[in-house]
């Protein structure tokens, strides 16, 4: 990731020199910080963090004059590079959090729709007078309630200490779920797995 990084720096550099006679700086700015959007939504944050520096000290030797050097004639140059960069990273955080929000959307519905066919695999393999549930946190019961339906009873697995609950606090932990899961499930037979 962090090669191709380094290899798509080197090619929008590449194109900007070539558009530089027909583009004023400001139009070729747009390109490094779209080539920095396009590697966090790609890659990540990391990559994107680079790409970002590249992009600032990249555009400053190979297009700003003097050209071919880190030093700058015009101080304004100074400014562009600041706001560049403050962009450029900010421009790669949204964009590697949105993308790291969508895998976990994207895991979450996976694991969902498994739990879903389960459900349904289970329930089409029993015959009717063989009970059939899953165990699962409670917090999975209550985000996804439509579990339910496919049980014939919730088997909940409630886990005060691996949630950071006091120990004095456990059993009010555990009465306080039951009754969320009784009130969300009315009428469901509940059993706590472990």
């Amino acid at each position: 990731m962090y090669l191709l990084t380094i290899i798509a720096c080197a090619g929008i550099t590449a194109v900007s020199v070539l558009l530089l006679p027909y583009l004023d700086l400001a139009n070729l700015i747009m390109l490094f910080l779209l080539m920095v959007l396009l590697t966090a939504i790609r890659w990540g944050r990391g990559p994107a963090t680079l790409a970002a520096f590249l992009s600032v000290a990249l555009f400053d030797f190979f297009l700003v004059p003097p050209r071919l050097s880190f030093a700058v004639e015009d101080v304004q140059y100074l400014i562009t590079f600041a706001v560049m960069l403050t962009v450029a990273l900010t421009t790669a955080h949204l964009a590697a959090n949105l993308r790291q929000q969508a895998e976990v959307a994207s895991q979450k519905e996976r694991q969902t729709r498994l739990l879903y066919e389960l459900a349904r695999e289970l329930a089409g393999a029993l015959t009717p007078e063989q009970p059939v549930s899953t165990a699962e946190p409670w917090h999975v019961w209550v985000s996804h309630p439509e579990l339910a339906s496919h049980v014939d009873f919730i088997t909940v697995h409630l886990l005060p200490y691996w949630e950071g609950i006091p120990v004095e606090q456990g059993v009010d932990y555990v009465v306080s779920r039951m009754q969320l899961l009784q009130r969300t499930f009315p009428g469901k037979q509940i059993v706590i797995g472990e």
